[in-house]
């Protein structure tokens, strides 16, 4: 019938019913229906600690139980109108409300109190120790520790009663399908439990918990639509009113639940979050400020705020519902991060930025970045789907949202997984979902608009998923297993787990990452070195080194090797060494492109992205990304550090340094030797750069840049900085050989201050 509300929430010293409401939040009330607040008599006295204990909705009237008074407080909707409080005897465990009264449970008895608290009288014989009490039809439900009761609510006969098990807390009834539901406390794993009965007899024909036992996260509290059809649990899993099964996650902990005909709103601490009855997340619209709860009456939802002696309930608007944008994301240039997870292929390489809350898309055809696609800050994992050209990003709580790279700020809800997300993949148009409810673990498939296709517990984590587009499969270990091993998935055309598999093998796997798949789908080789045949999932060579990446070309098998000493290297059929060169920086990733691949790795605090040629027959220079991050002022002094380097795999002689440092006044650099490199003769040399060097495979300077931003300058100063080869064919790719250092002036010391 209703949500049980047993809460303790404390509130900031000082807020008053005055203060409830941000100036800019106004706009999303109905203006033709104000917030309605009480006068607390003296606007300055702090709210009390306790806002309340439970409070329960019937009719248009709004109940609290506030113990510390021992009264309820009653709020009419109909009217707007606060009416006046009604005392009872004493701190009471829980109440209810129907048409014949109010019955407030004590330790030792239920008395049931007039609507309008004009008297009371206790309900003879009904005793039962737990702090609950749900009133639906003719009869009361309670329990002990033990024991499910039903009384006649009227008489206090004892109707009906079922051994509990467990004993339940955080109940609430769905009095249209004679359902209680509660979850079980003392107990581990929790979960939540369903009780049936008969609302006009008392009769309780049936006790059950969910077929999961435990396999979700479990809140203390329950929220059934009275209408039927959905149960949500404070820990933000979503059941089937009628057999607990799993309809879906909220992303989260959720303190409310305000049900209406087609949605429903759930708080999120300070956030609103409007659902569909289908579990899906339409968006948030504005909370007022000191939000303690919220409820639905009328089809409408609304908003209660303050403290017990100063409560404003308000409506909420749902004409304005969307999803935040997320913050701007900085560009590659001025940010220039290391990348944390980096996706997609080598047409199209994204470099996806925890901290910059950010997926920079890189064309390798074009040799550019497009402008970031900014996403919601503290992601856990990402993906990315070519088909779908989206970026999806997982966060704690188990919500997952889409971000399409068409647009640099939209975003929208997709799914969310029971818990927080261990894992995040894409098998083409489907996402691919990891997290540890279930036994062990359970993993999820989603449709391209986000609908659950399926789920498949007692499974793995991994701290990789590889998809083979090929055989249709998504490859994976089981790190929390010893020993390890092997796995995969077979995702079917309609994007459910349809089988599985493993290797062969008890302990002689080397589960070490990343997992690879030949562009035919026959091989998968481990970051150990061992290869796989796909059939069977057995041995089938072994590249002899633990490997960083593994890329294919023209059938041929490349990997390379981390550090210290990274090369790049070819192998032939038998897996033999047949080439090997010196690589720059800790490698991430050799992504096949053209006749070579693009090379990933990670120099100093950033990511950088060469080409390296299939013949390891040419050098890669490079002058590697500038992250200035900084505003500056004209007048003030600057040191920039610019590092250039050969990613390739054979030396270049006399390659030619030159920056053009004009737009400082009185610059000067000095070349810092790296590795591998001479001509660098780390000596200060005013003017601008002009430096032959002879760079080994792998070798590296950084030039440290010193000047004085002019007074005169206005919005930015450009620093181009390049490194040219003595012959041009012996670099595969000329376009990140050259960068500008880009210096944004803050307009406010423009012109020193003038």
């Amino acid at each position: 019938m209703r949500a049980e509300r047993l809460w303790s929430l404390a509130v900031s010293a000082g807020v008053v019913a005055a203060g409830l409401f941000a100036p800019v939040a106004m706009a999303a009330y109905h203006a033709e229906a104000p917030p309605v607040a009480e006068d607390s008599g003296d606007a300055s006295a702090a709210p009390m600690t306790i806002v309340w204990n439970q409070r329960r909705l019937h009719g248009s009237v709004l109940y609290f139980l506030d113990n510390p008074s021992t009264r309820l407080r009653r709020y009419d909707f109909a009217t707007s109108s606060w009416l006046s409080d009604i005392t009872i005897n004493g701190a009471a465990d829980a109440f209810d409300v129907d048409a014949t009264g109010i019955y407030v449970k004590f330790s030792n008895r239920v008395e049931r109190v007039a609507l309008d608290g004009s008297g009371s009288v206790v309900v003879p014989s009904v005793t039962a120790p737990l702090p609950y009490i749900e009133v639906a039809g003719n009869v009361l439900l309670m329990g002990d520790e033990d024991n499910v009761y039903a009384y006649n609510k009227m008489t206090g006969a004892l109707a009906g009663s079922h051994f509990a098990f467990y004993t339940m807390g955080g109940t609430s009834t769905i009095e249209l399908e004679g359902r209680l539901y509660g979850a079980t406390q003392g107990i581990s794993p929790p979960d939540v439990v369903e009780v049936e009965f008969n609302p006009a007899t008392g009769a309780i024909t049936n006790y059950f918990d969910s077929p999961y036992h435990g396999d979700y996260p479990i809140g203390d509290k329950n929220f059934a639509r009275e209408a039927g059809g959905l149960v949500v649990n404070s820990s933000g899993v979503v059941y089937a009113s009628n057999t607990l099964g799993y309809l879906g996650s909220l992303g989260g902990t959720v303190q409310g639940v305000a049900f209406l005909d087609d949605r429903f709103v759930v708080m999120r601490g300070p956030q609103l979050a409007v659902f569909t009855n289908s579990v899906h997340e339409l968006g948030e619209i504005a909370a007022p400020l000191g939000l303690q709860d919220i409820v639905g009456y009328a089809g409408s939802a609304y908003a209660i705020s303050g403290s017990i002696n100063a409560l404003t309930i308000a409506p909420l608007s749902l004409d304005s519902i969307a999803q935040p944008a997320p913050p701007p994301a900085r560009s590659w240039e001025v940010a220039a991060p290391k990348a944390d997870f980096i996706l997609g292929d080598g047409n199209e390489v994204v470099l996806f930025s925890q901290s910059e809350h950010a997926a920079y898309s890189f064309n390798s055809q074009a040799w550019s970045h497009a402008n970031p696609t900014s996403v919601y800050p503290g992601p856990l994992q990402a993906a990315f789907s070519p088909i779908n050209n989206t970026v999806y990003a997982a966060y704690a709580g188990g919500a997952i949202y889409a971000f399409p790279r068409t647009s640099t700020d939209t975003v929208s809800w997709f799914a969310a997984t029971a818990s927080s997300s261990l894992g995040l993949a894409t098998a083409g148009e489907y996402v691919f979902a990891v997290d540890p409810s279930g036994a062990w673990a359970s993993h999820y498939t989603f449709g391209p608009g986000g609908s659950l296709l399926s789920t498949v517990d007692w499974n793995y984590y991994s701290r990789q998923y590889e998809w083979d587009p090929v055989l249709r499969r998504m490859y994976f270990f089981r790190d929390d297993t010893s020993p390890n091993d092997l796995h995969w998935e077979q995702i079917g055309l309609d994007g459910s787990i349809v089988a599985e598999g493993e290797s062969p093998y008890h302990g002689e796997v080397i589960a070490a990452t990343p997992i690879r798949v030949s562009p035919d789908g026959s091989r998968i080789v481990l970051g150990s070195g061992q290869v796989f045949e796909s059939g069977g999932v057995t041995f089938a060579g072994n590249l002899n080194a633990t490997v960083a990446d593994i890329g294919w070309l023209n059938g041929d098998v490349y990997a390379v090797t981390p550090e210290p000493t990274p090369q790049l290297r070819r192998y032939n059929a038998t897996y033999q060494v047949i080439q090997s060169g010196r690589v720059r920086g800790t490698p991430r990733r050799l992504l096949s492109s053209s006749n070579g691949f693009v090379y990933v790795a990670d120099v100093g605090a950033s990511t950088i992205i060469g080409r390296l040629d299939g013949f390891l027959s040419k050098a890669d220079l490079a002058v590697d990304p500038v992250a200035t991050g900084s505003l500056f002022s004209g007048g003030s002094p600057i040191n920039i550090s610019v590092t250039v380097g050969n990613n390739g795999t054979v030396p270049s002689s006399n390659a030619m340094v030159t920056g053009d440092l004009a737009g400082l006044e009185n610059p000067s650099w000095r070349c810092v030797p790296g590795t591998l490199v001479s001509g660098c003769a780390n000596v200060i040399v005013n003017g601008s750069i002009a430096n032959a060097l002879d760079l080994q495979d792998s070798g590296q300077a950084t030039y440290q840049i010193s000047g004085t931003i002019p007074l005169s300058a206005r919005n930015e100063v450009r620093i181009p900085v390049s490194i040219t080869p003595a012959v041009s064919n012996s670099d595969p790719e000329l376009r990140n050989n050259g960068v500008e250092v880009v210096l944004r002036l803050d307009r406010i010391f423009d012109h020193g201050f003038e």
